[in-house]
């Protein structure tokens, strides 16, 4: 299992394939350690919502400090007390007074299921997590991670669509928005 990513600040797009890359590889050390393969998913679901509060706070990139998160969050008139650099995924849903990336809104998430991982599994004895219980949470949070994919599509689309419509007027590119006549 590759954690080269640790301690790199990626880009959404980074981000996203990494979440990808980790569910393959959990899938691949399933049979021989489930304890490593719900370890390496669960990084999955914090990359997607690392990549989601880059794309909301409309950062090219996750802060690579505590400092540059502060410079940033001031530029933009934001509260500096979040919490980023970590690794809970509850806590990862809710970043500060300002911003709470909102459950209701994933309706094909069980986020009750998503938030069990904790990178401290790894130090779990072997045995100590099952192989149906590692599958189960690793189908889990795959479906997590493409439904994370679908809602950023279609914020996209959206954007796009806002931009082409205030630009040339009414556009009915993805038929996402109801335009009402001026």
């Amino acid at each position: 299992v590759n954690l080269s990513f640790i301690g790199k600040h990626m880009k959404p797009f980074e981000y996203r394939t990494k979440a990808l890359t980790q569910i393959e590889a959990a899938k691949a050390v399933l049979n021989t350690s489930p304890e490593i393969a719900w370890y390496t998913a669960g990084y999955a679901i914090e990359f997607m919502l690392k990549a989601r509060l880059c794309i909301v706070r409309g950062w090219t990139q996750f802060p690579s400090s505590f400092s540059q998160l502060k410079e940033w969050n001031n530029n933009a008139g934001i509260p500096t007390n979040e919490k980023i650099f970590i690794h809970d995924l509850d806590k990862l849903l809710t970043i500060s007074e300002t911003l709470t990336i909102k459950k209701s809104s994933y309706l094909k998430i069980d986020w009750d299921e998503a938030c069990k991982w904790d990178e401290q599994v790894r130090y779990k004895p072997n045995g100590s997590v099952s192989i149906d219980e590692a599958t189960s949470y690793i189908n889990e949070i795959e479906s997590a991670v493409k439904e994370l994919y679908l809602i950023e599509l279609i914020v996209s689309c959206l954007e796009i669509e806002k931009y082409l419509t205030n630009k040339y007027g009414l556009f009915h590119c993805f038929a996402i928005v109801e335009h009402k006549n001026k």
